[in-house]
């Protein structure tokens, strides 16, 4: 529905972007509100540029800038992507004119549920072997075509500060127990991950 809207408000600009277009919805002089037709994405933090999360359309973005000026993420597309943009304050009288409070908030929990997640693993983990198990685990669980050209080095550096070092020896280790299998940097195969290494 809220897609919907701001698709439908002869102010949205059409773009089009292509696979590793980067877009900030906040750039320091305006503040714009994102809805991704078509595609996929990912958050990336701003400082450290560390991927929050990713996500497929379609998808709202950059709603809570209704309620703060500080916007820390932007975007990086992994796919092509079909996207429609609008200004904020045109965004905010689209919200007040069609009472889609409930639905904002829907947005806005789904988003804090995504970054909440990321800080909980990022700082509770009480090691680098915590931060890989959990990469392992999400890399699992991606499609098994994306998930074949997915390098577990890759990915974990770039949602960690985790040297390269450390992460062979992890996998390593892992290898040799047994729990997963990985040939040339891809995961081929998770057994269970013990708790502690």
């Amino acid at each position: 529905m809220i897609g919907d809207l701001i698709k439908n408000h002869p102010q949205a600009e059409k773009h089009l972007f292509i696979k590793g277009a980067k877009l900030m919805v906040n750039d320091g002089k305006t503040s714009q509100v994102c809805f991704v037709e078509q595609g996929d994405l990912q958050i990336i933090l701003a400082y450290g540029d560390k991927v929050l999360f990713e996500i497929s359309a379609p998808v709202t973005i950059g709603v809570q800038q209704l309620y703060t000026h500080c916007y820390n993420y932007y975007t990086i597309f992994k796919t092509d992507a079909t996207v429609w943009l609008l200004d904020i304050e045109c965004f905010k009288t689209v919200v007040e004119n069609n009472n889609i409070w409930h639905e904002l908030m829907v947005v806005i929990c789904h988003v804090m549920d995504r970054i909440d997640d990321y800080h909980r693993t990022t700082y509770l983990a009480t090691n680098s072997y915590d931060l890989v198990k959990h990469c392992l685990e999400q890399i699992w669980q991606l499609p098994e075509q994306e998930r074949e050209n997915t390098s577990v080095f890759t990915y974990i550096m770039k949602r960690h500060n985790i040297s390269r070092s450390s992460i062979t020896k992890i996998i390593h280790s892992l290898n040799v127990g047994g729990y997963i299998k990985t040939k040339r940097g891809i995961l081929l195969q998770v057994k269970k991950i013990p708790h502690g290494y």
